[in-house]
């Protein structure tokens, strides 16, 4: 299976609150504290670019960017992702074939998209087969983008530009050991998800 997902990386790193705690002495007040030390600030509209991926134990397709300011919708999806995309899950798959993912994304269940997936690839798990709250089961979103994160911002990030650089070397670097450790997870998930009836299972993994 190649599972695919797109994601939005910002020139601003994200923000974990859990990352700004402050340590003061017991039994101050938050008045006793200086401004520079209680606020942390970051930009609310941080320009970034949009990234689409597939991955599977076969390997990992290329980084592809999504044009700044582009309307994904069905015909961008099909024209300038998905063309680029699937000719590289085939050469990656070889003569035996491949399964293709995607989430439920509107631009992803168009009819013209499912025309599109029927006529150029060997096999894809259809829109009414794929839950419809899919992060808890595709390893792109579960594990691959937190990996990848970690690794675009250990460096300080200038412009969109240079984001877009750290990006390419960051995801060409990324090694398909952890890759196959998030895709293994895979079938556990299924089974959790039947278990506990469709229910949330992140707290389980």
């Amino acid at each position: 299976i190649f599972f695919t997902d797109e994601k939005i990386f910002r020139v601003d790193p994200p923000w974990n609150s859990q990352n700004d705690r402050l340590y003061a002495p017991a039994g101050g007040k938050k008045s006793d504290l200086p401004d520079d030390r209680l606020f942390v600030e970051r930009g609310h509209f941080s320009s970034g670019v949009m990234v689409s991926v597939g991955v599977s134990k076969l390997g990992k397709t290329s980084l592809h960017f999504v044009d700044p300011e582009a309307k994904v919708n069905g015909q961008y999806y099909r024209e300038r992702i998905l063309a680029e995309m699937l000719p590289e899950c085939s050469q990656l798959a070889g003569p035996d074939g491949y399964t293709f993912q995607q989430d439920g994304a509107i631009a992803h269940t168009a009819r013209d998209t499912i025309a599109y997936l029927e006529a150029n690839v060997p096999d894809f798990i259809e829109p009414a087969l794929w839950s419809a709250n899919s992060p808890d089961l595709n390893p792109v979103d579960y594990c691959v983008w937190g990996i990848l994160e970690a690794m675009v911002y250990k460096t300080k990030i200038r412009d969109r530009e240079h984001l877009k650089q750290v990006l390419l070397e960051c995801w060409n670097g990324l090694p398909q050991t952890p890759i196959d450790g998030g895709i293994d997870q895979f079938r556990p998930r299924l089974r959790k998800i039947i278990e506990v009836e469709g229910k949330h299972i992140e707290q389980f993994f």
